[in-house]
């Protein structure tokens, strides 16, 4: 049985037993109710992809599932949370807003010093090898760096905070104390990440569910809701508010990773590999950090130089940027799944290319490819068939209610 599933029912599943020969009547345990679908559903499953045969693809089509399932909770709330505060805030409070609390998340994720991709590789690889009581001191040593890292970057963050805004906002008396509260969320995201990156390398998933993909940002809606209900309006508040947010991620990340590591092993057995010291992990973070900023560069680049471009064609200028950013989202839906895929996949490809398992590996990336193509063409076809309306129906709102 796959690690991140549920236990399986002590009852016969419907149907009958594996060979597909029915139960005499006396052996037929009644469906309780609820349970009839999951059941039938676990069923076709076992039908389709034996747990014997395909435990890793089960692992994977699960976790990619609770991923997927993830992305979607996170956008929705998302979307809530930009729709509220431009409510509540105005555009250009609420450009604050997200001035402030991009800058936190960028930084983050180059201060964590990539010690949440080394714990998915050598947690899974230290597992595989039978010595999982060793991932303890190698989670702590990355925390450690991450912490150290991204806390120091927050300081300058928070001391720097005027200049920043004078240089990134039309605003800076109220862009000020927004980018000190999202300086406090530098460190609490970089170690949220670096647990959730330790819980993927055991090949489990659903704490990033929980974490990034759920407490967060609808942390950030309750706690922003809160926070104004006792103050003002403002975009500081909801930059606080973001840092709070993460760290209900974080407590969440490091109690999933708490719980699971009770299991190792109390010794460290075996001599462990080169990758898991510290020297190691301050080779590959100088390596990584920068690789990450240069990764967010990808995608932000080109609407930056499309807004300065613009910039000079006032509100149709800001339209046509406008209309560009809503194209650019749309299609990033076709990295829905294969974004999915990837978190959950690389753990697998760490433990069994470090074993030698070349041929399981080839089948299980060969299968995942399959899967991927499969999941993305819909959304391909969508997006070409259907990108265009006519002049009369844009005229006309998507949704149209009666008139009384």
């Amino acid at each position: 049985m796959e690690p991140d599933a549920p236990p399986e029912p002590s009852a016969p599943a419907a149907g009958g037993d594996p060979s597909g020969a029915s139960p005499p009547p006396a052996e037929r345990v009644p469906p309780r109710v609820g349970r009839g679908g999951l059941r039938a559903l676990r069923a076709a499953v076992e039908g389709v992809l034996p747990a014997e045969r395909f435990a890793d693809h089960r692992n994977i089509l699960g976790n990619t599932g609770q991923n997927v399932l993830g992305l979607g909770i996170g956008a929705l709330a998302t979307f809530a949370a930009q729709v509220l505060m431009t409510n509540a805030l105005g555009p250009e409070r609420f450009g604050v807003v997200t001035v402030a609390t991009q800058f936190a998340f960028i930084a983050a994720a180059a201060t964590r010093f990539g010690m949440d991709v080394a714990n998915v590789r050598l947690v899974a690889i230290l597992v595989g090898k039978g010595e999982a009581g060793r991932a303890r001191g190698l989670v702590a040593r990355a925390g450690a760096i991450a912490g150290a890292v991204s806390a120091a970057f927050a300081v300058l963050a928070f001391l720097g905070s005027g200049a920043l805004a004078e240089r990134f906002t039309a605003l800076p008396r109220e862009a000020a104390p927004a980018f000190r509260a999202a300086a406090l969320a530098v460190p609490l995201a970089a170690l949220a990440f670096t647990y959730m990156g330790a819980t993927r390398g055991l090949k489990i998933m659903r704490y990033t569910l929980y974490a990034q993909w759920t407490a967060q940002p609808l942390g950030w809606i309750v706690l922003t809701l809160a926070f104004w209900a006792v103050a003002r309006a403002t975009p500081s508040w909801a930059a606080g508010a973001f840092a709070a947010s993460w760290t209900l991620a974080l407590a969440i990340a490091w109690y999933g990773w708490t719980k699971e590591q009770r299991a190792f092993p109390t010794a460290d057995p075996g001599q462990g590999i080169a990758e898991e010291r510290t020297a190691s992990l301050l080779r590959f973070g100088a390596l990584r950090a920068p690789a990450t900023l240069f990764s967010q560069l990808i995608f932000w680049t080109d609407f930056f130089v499309l807004s300065v471009l613009m910039s000079s064609l006032g509100r149709e200028g800001a339209g046509e940027v406008g209309v560009y950013g809503a194209v650019l989202r749309a299609g990033q839906s076709l990295f829905l799944f294969l974004t999915s895929v990837s978190l959950t996949f690389s753990p697998f490809v760490a433990d069994l290319h470090h074993r030698g398992e070349r041929e399981r590996l080839d089948a299980l990336y060969k299968a995942v490819t399959r899967w991927t193509l499969a999941a993305t063409i819909p959304v391909l076809l969508v997006l070409a068939v259907l990108p265009v309306r006519t002049r009369d129906e844009a005229r006309r709102p998507f949704v149209q209610f009666p008139l009384r």
